[in-house]
């Protein structure tokens, strides 16, 4: 029989929430940020910003800002208590990754998404929006959440996100970094439109000195 699933991934080690750096937001929204949580979207081995388990998870969306501590503590808490459906909510959370992913690339290369990954965001935007609704505002209604110990709780506003920006039009602006090792998306918020990686500091510095020394050292 296989051994059940742990919130830790297959290593079976526990590691404090909390205690793993991952990459700077370089998306300029949500569903980017959460796109670039992988370095490779290839099937090579890359850094993984969701894995090995369902913790790493939880623990990148309170480092992005959509879940409070309080938020965690319940979630891991539930997740505890059903080891086997927060695995299944891992699964989910890379299966939509990678469409959310497929979609944005092939609209900026001036194509269409496959099905495979359009039918797959239309069920996780349907599966969110059973979660929320409109409530008073002040003057206007605003949308909330409910639910707050569901287990995907966090996958909500990851296709809030991306149903705005791929049914808006931001959509044009969004780019894939240049660097050659870097597969990271993000909108181009600059006025002329001219910004061309994740990070100039970054990829944009790696760059120029890679070219740099393409240059002077072309035989090497």
């Amino acid at each position: 029989m296989a051994p059940a699933p742990t919130l830790y991934g297959r290593g079976h080690q526990l590691r404090e929430s909390g205690n793993r750096a991952t990459r700077p937001l370089r998306g300029g929204i949500l569903c980017l940020d959460y796109t670039n949580t992988a370095s490779d979207h290839l099937g090579l081995p890359g850094e993984d910003d969701l894995s090995p388990g369902y913790v790493n998870i939880v623990d990148w969306f309170r480092q992005a800002g959509v879940l409070t501590e309080d938020d965690v503590d319940r979630l891991l808490r539930a997740a505890g208590k059903e080891p086997r459906e927060a695995a299944a909510v891992r699964r989910r959370a890379i299966a939509l990754r990678e469409a959310l992913y497929a979609i944005v690339l092939a609209f900026t290369s001036g194509g269409e998404p496959a099905a495979e990954s359009l039918d797959l965001f239309n069920r996780e935007h349907g599966v969110a929006l059973g979660h929320g609704g409109f409530v008073p505002n002040g003057t206007s209604l605003a949308w909330q959440w409910q639910g707050g110990s569901q287990l995907d709780r966090m996958l909500w506003p990851v296709c809030e996100s991306a149903a705005a920006l791929l049914s808006g039009h931001q959509l044009v602006k969004v780019k894939q970094c240049e660097a050659q090792t870097c597969q990271a998306l993000f909108l181009d918020g600059s006025k002329n439109g001219s910004r061309r990686f994740c990070s100039a500091a970054g990829c944009g510095t790696a760059t120029r000195v890679r070219r740099f020394r393409e240059r002077h050292n072309p035989g090497s």
